[in-house]
């Protein structure tokens, strides 16, 4: 139980005891379980799904908060003193046949500060995006798929341009998370390649005059 085991006292560490808003990109047990955990363990007041999944009920089982919400593009919703504008998928368009990119691509910025979140999902979605979707400032890129070769294509991580990319990823994974051709592309673009397997849990502090990114115990990582 990696909540109990891991997210409910990192939590109640940094003086977090409840939950506003939980975002579960798609159903893959690395992006929901501990969610579904958690919330078993602390309240939660509103956990988001993708809109693609909307409909299937068995998809709830396991969770407990008060409210339940479905969001795809166009949809911009408070978070904490920031807001979150959803960019993928779309609405009322027909689910890809691929869980991963039916992801939620979510857009969050606090104070100027800009945070590119994308789930699992691969190079294909990343070019639709680019097709409706510019991108301008952005500090941070949660790279998609764990850095994974199918995702982070040259194109989409050209035009976000971000200041420092974060991946995450499990140490000695058996699928070679990040691929060599990602962190080759980062360091031609001269992106900040922040790695959850050597560096831990990613913290990240709005600053003054731009951001810092802090490691799990609390030591500075890098600023920006």
């Amino acid at each position: 139980n990696i909540a109990k085991r891991a997210i409910k006292p990192y939590l109640l560490k940094s003086g977090v005891s409840g939950i506003e808003l939980a975002i579960v990109t798609h159903p893959d047990s690395d992006h929901a379980l501990g969610i579904q955990q958690l919330s078993q363990l602390m309240d939660i007041d509103t956990i988001a799904f993708s809109c693609a999944f909307e409909g299937s009920p068995e998809l709830l089982e396991g969770y407990r908060a008060n409210h339940f919400i479905f969001l795809g593009r166009g949809d911009k919703i408070p978070a904490g003193k920031g807001s979150l504008e959803v960019l993928w998928p779309v609405k009322d368009a027909a689910p890809k046949d691929n869980d991963n990119d039916n992801s939620l691509v979510c857009l969050y910025e606090l104070d100027g500060f800009k945070l590119l979140l994308t789930g699992d999902i691969t190079s294909e979605v990343e070019l639709e995006i680019l097709k409706f979707q510019g991108f301008e400032g952005i500090d941070i890129l949660k790279l998609a798929h764990h850095g994974s070769a199918y995702s982070s294509c040259e194109e989409f991580v050209s035009a976000v341009n971000p200041s420092a990319a974060i991946i995450s990823c499990r140490r000695n994974n058996s699928y070679g998370h990040p691929a060599p051709r990602v962190m080759d592309l980062l360091s031609e673009q001269r992106i900040d390649a922040l790695r959850i397997d050597q560096n831990g849990a990613a913290g990240i502090k709005k600053t003054a005059d731009g951001f810092t990114y802090v490691n799990a115990d609390g030591s500075c990582r890098a600023d920006y």
